[in-house]
């Protein structure tokens, strides 16, 4: 156990409770030595090796990730970056590493404190997370930049930002991408002016190696942070240089974590005696405010005073590497709290005002990072770099304006095909769906809906037990749970993928209309959530939720039945060969697919195709005004009519008459859809059957299915989903088939609406058919 964790068990439960309570900021959590070890596990399992990352030494230590690795020595951790570079190497595996370490440090958690009642908490108020870009086969820098960034903006701007640092060991060929930091720093001034005219906090790391250093004070801006290696002490300075520090209104945040610690007073190396004449110092005899990371204190006797004094001026404790150093910002805390010798016994007032300070002396906004690192050449401890707040860190003057005006979508997305389901020994083949229908700002039915289909497990995970889920839109307006539904559903799709299934997401009227500006079922307090009204529409047009709708949902989609007829959303060819089962698929969509629409073939990818040009026709557009209280802002300048009539009323997001129009109509008229679109059913959502109010509605022998049941509280909450089943079995081989080679199956397809307390039947279809695929 570490010093940190026996602090804390010795603590009384109430004073870990008063812990707990304070609002506590992280400025010091390095991506990838914060990555919790089940994540690593959980890339290690599903890894492939990708070019020249695979090496033997690499691939072993993901084997041992794989299969449960043992981290007892900080040298433990050290072998394994390496591997945990593997694992991030790409842009998937990096967002999940993310947004596992965000997840650890900002979302609740139960009470250590052991005290019935007690309330979760995150383990802090304010997260800082710092990572240097890395290229490799996979992935650019700005694409690493732009998957943290898609993590960390899922969470408001006051409580999560990302640092950019930059490696002095950068090539000069890398230099095309990042600041050249190799000269004297006083070339770094114009870029950094420009990044503070841009209105971009600035923070420097230094190791104040004599001159440069302190050159580089009398030039900076008053508004940068100032980040001081723990490991070089230059006491040549003359006093008068060393106290030129308080004219900056910043904090000098000092970094000690535990390897730095260790390096600086073990008996191996030596790099300073004791804290006393650690350059910390100069800083303590001014009364500067200090910002000291300490990943655990394994303090010596001539020390202990030291910290002590220390935390008079505005110390403050950061986890640093949670992963290798076992610890978390709560145990952290409990060494200040802990008596002697487990800790420095300080009192509630003066832990409060430490992590006071903490908050105090935070970013606090999304600006930039720009992090340089002086060590001395001939120093055998070069430390890595460090870094603190939100974008900017490792571009060239060049890529300055780049990095701060990222394109407003990611990198095109590739369509990611499930593993094919597995036939079983007999041959027979199953496929399972489960299709939900408009939710509008309600986590807690949609979490309800999808674990009464099997969806999700008691834990909140994809169970394994579908092999698709499809959403047919309307996730947004009308409740609060936006960014939360959001959230989940992108978790789900990663889980989902990683297990050899597929989640399918569609774009309904009401997110069309939210990157329009009409926000007429917007709530107040659900603008609330995302901060500000600014900050919502830019997070729906430029910012994650925006980048998710135009990489991962679709107006439309055609899942087929079978992995031979291609992966979903491959089109319908009327003129392939014959095939018995070129009509096994189902049609997706939020309004309908009208028999008068002019764009439906080829289905599905022409109505995408217009569904992704208007998205981004709204989303590039200077974000107009919301209506209301403003004008209705319609759709831009230059929309093409095939986008106007894809909006239209008769388009597949508003188009409502295969639930409104009589039999007579909708069933023939529903014949030529189908043979045109190569399906054999139309799901769809949006009409809610407001007279029945606990039923689905299934038409013309199944062949239109309308599953909008108002599973959000705003319309009642009528919890349902749609469970369809596809099985395909082959028959033993004839003797009477043999000469033609012609075999036989047998396709078994049952949908059944599912409500908490029935399920209603609507198709159990048995066929006989013949042939081959």
């Amino acid at each position: 156990m570490n010093y940190s964790a026996q602090a804390l068990n010795s603590l009384a439960p109430s004073q870990i409770l008063f812990l707990e309570s304070l609002p506590k900021a992280e400025l010091h959590a390095h991506l990838n030595g914060s990555i919790p070890i089940s994540c690593l596990e959980q890339l290690a399992q599903s890894y492939k090796p990708q070019g020249d990352i695979g090496s033997i030494d690499v691939n072993a230590s993901i084997q041992n990730l794989a299969n449960g690795v043992h981290l007892n020595q900080i040298e433990d951790f050290f072998k394994l970056f390496p591997a945990i570079y593997a694992l991030t190497s790409d842009v998937h595996s990096l967002g999940i590493a993310t947004r596992a370490v965000l997840n650890e440090f900002l979302k609740p958690r139960p009470s250590a404190s052991g005290i019935e009642g007690a309330p979760a908490i995150p383990q802090c108020s304010y997260l800082e997370l710092r990572s240097t870009p890395r290229e490799t086969a996979q992935m650019t820098r700005l694409e690493y930049v732009q998957a943290v960034l898609d993590e960390v903006e899922k969470f408001p701007a006051d409580r999560a930002a990302f640092i950019l640092s930059v490696d002095r060991r950068m090539s000069r060929t890398e230099a095309d991408e990042v600041v050249d930091i190799a000269n004297d720093v006083t070339v770094f001034g114009p870029p950094l002016a420009r990044a503070r005219e841009a209105g971009l906090g600035l923070t420097l790391h230094i190791a104040e190696p004599s001159r440069l250093a302190s050159r580089w004070i009398q030039r900076s801006p008053r508004s940068c942070h100032i980040l001081g290696s723990s490991y070089t002490a230059d006491r040549t300075q003359p006093e008068s240089s060393r106290r030129n520090l308080p004219k900056f209104e910043s904090t000098v945040r000092i970094c000690i974590p535990a390897y730095a610690w260790w390096l600086m007073i073990s008996t191996r190396a030596k790099t300073v005696s004791n804290i006393n004449v650690h350059h910390i110092s100069d800083y303590m005899i001014i009364g500067h405010p200090l910002a000291i990371s300490v990943s655990f204190l394994g303090l010596r006797e001539e020390s202990r005073d030291s910290t002590r004094y220390l935390s008079y001026y505005y110390l403050f404790l950061q986890t640093d590497d949670i992963l290798p150093f076992k610890t978390s910002l709560l145990a952290e805390y409990a060494l200040l709290m802990a008596s002697a010798p487990l800790g420095l016994g300080l009192g509630e007032d003066e832990v409060r005002k430490i992590a006071k300070v903490a908050t105090k002396h935070s970013g606090g906004k999304r600006s930039g990072g720009v992090i340089w690192l002086f060590v001395k050449r001939n120093s055998r401890f070069n430390m890595a770099p460090s870094t603190r707040t939100v974008i900017l860190g490792s571009l060239s003057v060049l890529s300055l304006y780049a990095l701060f005006h990222l394109p407003s979508g990611t990198p095109e997305h590739v369509p990611q095909e499930p593993i094919a389901q597995k036939p079983t020994p007999n041959g027979q083949f199953t496929r399972r769906i489960v299709a939900v229908g408009d939710l509008h700002g309600d986590l807690a039915n949609m979490k309800k809906v999808l674990s009464m289909a099997g969806v999700i497990n008691q834990a909140g995970n994809w169970s394994g037990n579908v092999d698709f889920l499809v959403q047919t839109g309307d996730m947004i307006d009308r409740g609060d749970d936006t960014l939360e539904m959001y959230t989940l559903v992108d978790k789900l799709r990663e889980q989902a993928l990683h297990a050899g299934g597929q989640v399918l997401s569609h774009l309904g009227n009401h997110e069309v209309m939210n990157a329009i500006g009409d926000w007429r079922y917007v709530y107040p307090s659900e603008v609330s959530t995302f901060g500000t009204v600014s900050e919502r529409q830019r997070i729906i047009s430029s910012g994650w939720v925006g980048k998710a709708w135009r990489s991962n949902y679709t107006i439309t989609s055609r899942l087929p039945f079978h992995p031979s007829l291609g992966p979903p959303n491959t089109d319908y060819n009327p003129k392939a060969p014959p095939n018995p089962l070129s009509h096994a698929a189902l049609s997706f969509v939020h309004g309908g697919l009208s028999p008068t629409f002019s764009n439906l073939t080829p289905y599905p990818s022409a109505i995408n195709a217009l569904g992704h040009s208007l998205l981004k026709r709204l989303q590039d557009r200077v974000q107009p005004p919301p209506h209301p209280p403003n004008p209705y802002p319609g759709l831009p300048d230059g929309t093409t009519h095939a986008e106007h009539e894809l909006y239209g009323a008769d388009g597949p997001l508003w188009y409502r008459g295969w639930a409104m129009e009589p039999d007579s109509f909708v069933c023939p008229a529903v014949e030529n859809v189908l043979a045109k679109t190569g399906v054999r059913r139309l799901i769809m959502g949006h009409t809610p059957n407001f007279e029945v109010r606990v039923n689905s509605i299934s038409r013309c022998d199944g062949k239109i299915i309308i599953i909008d049941t108002g599973i959000s509280k705003a319309y009642g909450g009528v919890l349902s989903a749609l469970s369809i089943t596809y099985t395909l079995t082959p028959h033993a081989p004839s003797r009477f088939l043999a000469a033609s080679n012609e075999r036989a199956w047998t396709e078994h397809e049952v949908i059944k609406a599912i409500y908490p307390d029935k399920t209603e039947v609507f198709v159990d279809s048995v066929r006989e058919i013949r042939g081959s695929w």
